[in-house]
């Protein structure tokens, strides 16, 4: 894929990193202090771009060393990928043979799903709501 011409299914940013942590509050406090950062009560923060709006947001999420949510990778991170047109993208990685671990789901935060990389890495996809 030229990355300067995409096709389906670009990339637009980062959605969100999302960081296993042995000490999840702890850590939450160093970032606080540290960086500046404010978190939710579920440790995580949106960092955004007041200059672009919307589409320039990405969260930071700190979760407990033993969270599932990024099952069945056991990576420290899991990256969440914005992108545009998923159910597409879905569909033209399953051609290709990419592992679809969640099929497209629609929220209110947006539409998401979640495939395989080749290192056995969860990444999840994000399409922000129409």
């Amino acid at each position: 894929m030229d990355p300067i011409h995409p096709h389906m299914g670009q990339v637009k940013g980062i959605g969100g990193v999302f960081v296993r942590s042995k000490d999840p509050d702890a850590t939450r406090k160093w970032y606080e202090e540290m960086l500046g950062l404010e978190f939710d009560e579920t440790n995580a923060t949106v960092i955004m771009d007041d200059k672009k709006g919307v589409d320039a947001y990405s969260v930071f999420s700190l979760m407990p060393e033993d969270t599932d949510y990024m099952d069945p990778s056991k990576e420290s991170y899991m990256i969440n990928f914005r992108v545009e047109g998923v159910k597409d993208l879905v569909e033209e990685l399953r051609g290709k043979g990419v592992v679809i671990l969640m099929e497209p789901q629609v929220y209110q935060q947006g539409t998401f799903a979640s495939i395989l990389d080749p290192e056995g890495r969860k990444i999840e996809l994000y399409e922000l709501p129409d």
